[in-house]
This record gives structure tokens, C-alpha cells and sequence, in this order.
């Protein structure tokens, strides 16, 4: 079993349906804040992406982004949600909670929707349920009628056109935090009053939902003990509670490490199981500090049993925060969200990242990845919010790719979209890759620094290297010829290299075919190109 870091230097153009790519929407209001991709949904041969941009005068961020793309990463609209008002902070969809409402007479989008004056939660203008029809037109926009003191709309999913479902966290007096606020879901109509809403105790806030096929919710949360612990585990634990379909609970799952975890995406699987991904926090590491804990659990209507688990070796010490976990149409589970791998004595510092996890049914590993898209900034923060499987069994995946700490300006940054195949590989062939150092392939891409001419080639071509001023050329490396079937054909070693480098190699002893050269180092991969090998001219 492999896993691979991917950090992208440089941007990865797309040419076709079945080219992978790597893109950014760049938030034109940079200097003000961050943007993020939170929700990705797939209609009609496009995507469309929610999220949050900064474009207030005073700095702020949260306010509202739908983005639409065609299926080759092609910009086709931009739509912003009151970007120029000076006071106006606006929340929609947060933690990826947009429903798409998809069947043959009805066809829309629902968010749960909120502004916020001079970006203050407290004085609240509206908390509105949201809907947009197929094409990402406004239809309408009522207030909810339940108004608590404070509330934090995280998500939406709609039972039918005019039956909805909103979540989040939610407190009764001025100053309330974690140990006061609870978790709410509340079924409304579109002109949002009230049907029924239900809170749950102790239950700091709902991020995450999921809808089983016969009678009632699963909502994914999280539990703040106390400042000083003393709970189940630590500060905070993981919860996925289920309820019935008037969202009265049914039963509670509390899970965690020694440390703090609040993160609990949790989806139903085809087999009738319940899947949920979390983290055990590991003893003085920290929040997030530990394996990836995928775990399936049997309802057994007002009880729960966990039936198996997989608690990801975790080498060093990755740092996690899963923000969604899916079913695949192979029957697979996908996990994606932040990571932040462990220091890397030839690396240095690894940057935070995109991953994505995919085991099978049986929650057995398959690959585990980590992408990277590169800014000037090389310590830049990446997350994956939210993925669609596409119809060739690739992964669209939104999320952000931010300036970094080292910059001073943290959380500044853009909107993030990729697409990988179904090994989850940016660069095609990435799973054929064979190292044989601790087991473990960690990629580091620096895309399109290969070229090679001629190309088809007869007996020799040349080879150049050309590298971004920010990379430090390895001082030792290989170039590990690849043929269709992943065997290894030949290496060439590439030793002292600057940023620019020409390598003239001999292929005479290769068959006529397809081959990609991978210039990689000891438990790294930096690049790779495809040659065709064609002894006709």
C-alpha cells in the first residue's frame, strides 16, 4: 500500500474530457480575505461551485460565490451575492451544505442563507432559506421564521420542493460559545415556517448531514467538554447522532482520541451500514494530530453497533481534518478534507494540503493522496471541502489553495478546483509508481518542467529540465523510465542539476511504444512526461 504527497508548482491547463486538471478561480478582492470552494455539484454536464469570498471594504469575508465550470475545468459564470456592500457579511452553504434537489419534474438547488451586519452574528439581518433553480437563478428567498437569539446555518438538503432541511449550531443569550451552544435541525417550508425544529444537547454544532433511505437523518457533530477536558476523551470529541424522521434522536456515537477532534462527516452506504470518518487525536500531539479512523456502523433502530474500522498507520505524526466522506459508484469510500503531513528530512516543511482517501467496502486501503496548487507563497494552505464523482469515475473536488503562514497575510487566497482520475492521480500513471523506501511514495509536482524533443522518438531525444526560481534543485535524482504495464525499462541518474538542465538519453534498447519518464528522488516524485518509441523514421 502507497501514499503520495502531491504539492503543485505551477498551474495544469485542460485540454480534454479526460485530461485531469488543476485550476483556481483567483478572488479578485485578495487583499480583503479568503475564498473558498464549499459545495461541488454536477447537472447537466457542469459544475457548479459554492463558496465564500472576502469583497468587503473593511476586510471581512463570507460573502457569497457560485462559480460554473464545464467538465474540462472551463470557466463558463461567476455569480457574487451583494459584493459591494459595505456592511453586508453573508454566509451560504457553509461546510459544503448545499442540497441539490434533483428529480424529473423538479430540479434546484436549496442553501441555507444569512446575513450579517458589520459582521457581527448577533445582529442578525435575516436567516433565509434559499433556492436556485438548475440554471443558478434566485427563485426565491424567504426569512425562517424560528429566530433564536444567535444562530450558524451550516447546511441545507431538500425532502421535496417545498419541505426543507437546515442545520447547524445554535444559543440563547449574548456571549455564548461551545459549552452553551447547541446542535439544531430544523424542517421548514419555502416560505420558511417552521414545520418542526429539534436541538440537541450538549451538541456544540451540526456540520455534516446525511439522509437514510427509509426514516430518518444522520448528523455528524462535535462536543466541547470543558476548557480543561474531562470528557469521554479531551476537549472535543466526535459525535454522529441519529434521528427519526421528525428529528427526535434516536441514539448517540461519541468517538475520539486523547486529544481534541470535531469533525464527524458521516454518509449511508448501499450496503444498509453507516460510514463516518474521523480522527483519534494521539496522546500530546494535539487537535487533529492522529490517524484517519474510517468506521462502519450497524442501526439497529434506537441503538448503534460498530461493526469495523480502519485506523490509517499514521507515520510521524499527519495532522487531519476530514470534511466529507462518500460512497463511489464502485461501492468504494472516498474521504477528502486538510492535511498536514509530518516534517520531511528532504523536504523540509510540508505544506498543508488537499487529501483524498478512497478504501473499498470493506474498508480495506487503496490509495491515499495529498495535492498541493502552487502560489508565490510556498507554504500555502490547501483543503478539499467537498467532491462529485464524475461520469468516467473521476473525482471533481473544490475546496482552497491560501497564501500561508509564512507570508504574514494568512487565510488569503483563492477558490480550488481539480479534477483526478479514479486513482486519484493529477498526473496520469501516478498509481503505477513503485519505490520500495519505507513503503511510502510521497510526490512533490512540478508541473510541466519536463520536455522532451524529438517526440516520437527512434533511438535518443534530449531531455530539459526547466525549474521555478522558489525549488531547490535536488542534488540527486533519477529518471525512471516507465513502461504501459508500470514496469521499469531503464534510469538514468540526474546529479547536480540547476534550474536549468539539458540530458541527452539513449533509448535504443526500448521496444516501439508508449512510455513516461518520472524524474523522481529517494521516496519522492517531481514530474513526469509521456515518449513514444516509434522505429519507423
Amino acid at each position: 500500500m502507497k501514499y503520495f504527497f502531491i504539492g503543485l508548482l505551477g498551474l495544469v491547463s485542460t485540454h480534454s474530457f479526460s485530461q485531469n486538471y488543476n485550476t483556481i478561480y483567483a478572488n479578485p478582492f485578495l487583499e480583503l480575505g479568503s475564498s473558498s470552494g464549499l459545495s461541488i455539484h454536477l447537472l447537466d454536464d457542469t459544475l457548479f461551485i459554492f463558496g465564500g469570498i472576502a469583497v468587503q471594504n473593511t476586510g471581512g469575508t463570507g460573502n457569497n460565490l457560485l462559480l460554473k465550470y464545464d467538465l474540462e475545468g472551463n470557466f463558463i459564470s461567476e455569480k457574487l451575492w451583494d459584493p459591494l456592500h459595505e456592511d453586508l457579511s453573508a454566509n451560504l452553504g457553509r461546510w459544503g451544505g448545499v442540497g441539490l434537489y434533483n428529480e424529473q419534474d423538479s430540479t434546484f438547488f436549496s442553501i441555507a442563507y444569512s446575513e450579517y451586519l458589520n459582521f457581527q452574528e448577533l445582529d442578525s439581518e435575516n436567516d433565509n432559506i434559499l433556492i436556485l433553480n438548475r440554471f443558478g437563478d434566485e427563485v426565491l428567498r424567504n426569512e425562517l421564521e424560528w429566530q433564536p437569539f444567535g444562530k450558524n446555518l451550516f447546511g441545507a438538503k431538500s425532502i421535496n420542493s417545498d419541505e426543507h432541511l437546515i442545520y447547524g449550531g445554535a444559543w440563547d443569550s449574548e456571549g455564548a460559545g461551545s459549552l452553551t451552544d447547541t446542535g439544531f435541525l430544523l424542517n421548514c417550508n419555502s416560505l420558511g415556517e417552521t414545520n418542526w425544529v429539534h436541538r440537541y444537547d450538549s451538541i456544540a454544532e451540526i456540520r455534516f448531514m446525511s439522509t437514510l433511505p427509509e426514516d430518518g437523518y444522520l448528523l455528524g457533530a462535535s462536543i466541547f467538554w470543558s476548557v480543561n477536558g474531562g470528557g469521554n476523551n479531551n476537549f472535543y470529541d466526535q459525535v454522529i447522532l441519529k434521528t427519526n424522521n421528525l428529528g427526535e434522536e434516536q441514539w448517540r456515537y461519541i468517538f475520539g482520541g486523547t486529544e481534541g477532534e470535531s469533525y464527524a462527516p458521516v454518509t449511508m452506504h448501499s450496503d444498509g451500514t453507516i460510514i463516518t470518518l474521523g480522527v483519534d487525536a494521539l496522546p500530546g500531539q494535539g487537535p487533529e494530530d492522529g490517524p484517519l479512523w474510517f468506521q462502519r456502523i450497524q442501526d439497529n433502530g434506537d441503538s448503534y453497533e460498530v461493526l469495523d474500522e480502519l485506523l490509517w498507520d499514521n507515520p510521524g505524526g499527519y495532522e487531519h481534518i476530514p470534511y466529507g466522506v462518500k460512497e463511489v459508484n464502485d461501492g468504494g469510500i472516498v474521504g477528502y478534507g486538510y492535511g498536514k503531513p509530518p516534517w520531511d528530512d528532504a523536504i523540509g516543511d510540508v505544506p498543508p494540503s488537499g487529501f483524498i482517501y478512497k478504501v473499498d467496502e470493506n474498508l480495506d486501503s487503496l490509495w491515499k493522496r495529498y495535492y498541493k496548487h502552487f502560489t508565490t507563497e510556498v507554504d500555502s494552505h490547501h483543503a478539499f471541502h467537498d467532491m462529485v464523482e464524475g461520469p468516467d469515475s473521476c473525482f471533481y473536488l473544490t475546496g482552497q489553495a491560501s497564501r500561508g503562514e509564512g507570508t504574514g497575510v494568512f487565510g488569503l487566497g483563492h477558490v480550488w478546483l481539480v479534477k483526478l482520475d479514479q486513482h486519484g492521480c493529477l498526473e496520469p500513471g501516478c498509481h503505477l509508481i513503485e519505490d520500495t523506501i519505507d513503503n511510502v511514495v510521497q510526490i512533490i509536482g512540478l508541473q510541466n518542467s519536463l520536455t522532451v524533443f524529438p517526440n516520437p522518438v527512434k533511438d535518443n531525444f534530449t531531455l530539459e529540465v526547466s525549474l521555478p526560481l522558489e525549488f531547490s534543485p535536488p542534488a540527486h535524482s533519477v529518471i525512471k523510465i516507465i513502461d504501459i504495464n508500470g514496469r521499469e525499462v531503464k534510469q538514468v541518474p540526474l546529479d547536480n542539476i540547476g534550474h536549468q538542465h539539458s540530458e541527452r538519453i539513449n533509448i535504443q534498447e526500448l521496444s516501439v511504444g508508449t512510455y513516461t519518464l518520472h524524474w523522481m528522488n529517494t521516496g519522492l516524485w517531481y514530474d513526469s512526461v509521456k515518449i513514444i518509441v516509434n522505429g519507423d523514421f
